[in-house]
């Protein structure tokens, strides 16, 4: 009888470890929402934390469910035209985000911090201007995890930036390594985390990738690249230079709109309104065939006065 019961108990006991194994399994990839914290219950009191983990849950569960629906009542489609007139996000995310004002503005501590943190688990790269806001905000916790998770952007950018660099500096000849690095350096730009110094330091990058990338295709140039060169000596107050680059790109591209736009976008950097009026008088000489976005342009600084 003594050895039927130590081998029942034997059982019993690898029964137990094997189901803890798969309780601990399903928490880690998250299909069962109860903390870690309950796993050891179960795992040190057999059966009876076994019991206990159940209704504990289904409770979590119906927590969650709750949450989430919660969540949904602060969806920004309520205030949508409020955020249009910021210009803070645009029109394919209005029902998506969470709004962060409403958030900051509820009065419970607890549920405010978790809305902070709902946005930070989504993809915080889509949401910079929102958390920037949230840095301001009289709550310390709440402006806390905004400058984190901006920190933590930041860092992905650059890191990001970092492994593509070294592998043109391994590769220079890789065309494909290169556009990845373009691309860093042009979401990195356009993100509105730097600004002054930094930004200038990433856009003189950005110029120099640029250039390389041109000289592999020289053979058969990308348009596309040259224009975005002059558009990036635009904004870095080159104009000497971004004038050299637009002569090149009126002789390889004479039927182009384009380069008559950036030498517009130009002439407007250096404050020279009589010379906006002169482009578009030569532009409307040319007979060019102007996409919508060209004539409102043009029908806009014709308006301005010299």
């Amino acid at each position: 009888m003594t050895w039927d019961l130590e081998t029942v108990l034997w059982g019993f006991l690898a029964f137990h470890l094997v189901l803890c194994t798969v309780v601990f399994i399903l928490i880690k990839t998250d299909v069962l929402v109860i903390t870690s914290q309950i796993f050891w219950l179960v795992l040190l009191v057999p059966v009876w934390g076994l019991l206990l983990w159940v209704p504990a849950e289904i409770m979590s569960r119906r927590t969650t469910s709750g949450h989430k629906n919660m969540i949904h009542t602060f969806t920004i489609e309520s205030c949508a035209d409020e955020y249009r007139s910021f210009g803070m996000l645009q029109d394919d995310r209005l029902n998506s985000v969470v709004p962060l004002e409403e958030a900051i503005a509820v009065n419970d501590a607890k549920t405010r911090r978790q809305f902070m943190l709902d946005l930070i688990s989504q993809d915080s790269h889509d949401y910079i201007e929102l958390l920037k806001k949230a840095q301001l905000s009289d709550d310390i916790e709440v402006a806390h995890y905004a400058s984190t998770a901006i920190m933590e952007i930041q860092r992905s950018y650059e890191l990001r930036i970092q492994k593509y660099r070294g592998l043109c500096q391994d590769y220079p000849t890789n065309e494909l390594y290169l556009d990845n690095l373009i691309h860093a350096l042009r979401n990195y730009i356009d993100s509105g985390l730097i600004e002054e110094s930094v930004l200038q330091i990433q856009r003189e990058r950005y110029h120099q990738t640029l250039e390389q990338r041109i000289r592999l295709s020289d053979a058969d140039p990308d348009p596309g690249l040259y224009y975005t060169v002059i558009d990036n000596l635009i904004e870095l107050g080159k104009t000497d230079v971004a004038e050299h680059w637009l002569q090149q790109a009126f002789a390889k591209w004479p039927n182009s709109e384009t380069p008559w736009l950036l030498k517009i976008k130009m002439q407007y950097a250096q404050k020279d309104g009589p010379g906006i009026l002169d482009t578009i008088q030569r532009l409307k000489k040319a007979k060019l065939f102007l996409s919508t976005q060209a004539k409102e342009e043009i029908a806009f600084w014709s308006r301005q006065k010299a």
